[in-house]
């Protein structure tokens, strides 16, 4: 079952956007189906049937960002 991952995760330019989008394309059709990042609102959703909740933060936090879960949505 794939399950949605939300997380706020502070990011202050495209450039942060940009690390986190290469950072989970490396796990992408391995560990995580599908992920979208978002600068604006400061959130990133990941959809993984494979990696849970601290898995994925452990992954996000390889930015070197502040990166807190929100919740998961089925």
């Amino acid at each position: 079952m794939v399950a949605e991952y939300e997380y706020n995760v502070e990011m202050s330019c495209g450039g942060c956007s940009a690390a986190l989008n290469r950072i989970l394309d490396r796990h992408r059709g391995n560990d995580i189906e599908d992920h979208k990042v978002s600068l604006e609102t400061q959130k990133v959703w990941v959809k993984s049937s494979k990696l849970d909740s601290g898995a994925i933060q452990a992954i996000l936090e390889k930015s070197g960002k502040k990166v807190t879960f929100i919740g998961q949505q089925n």
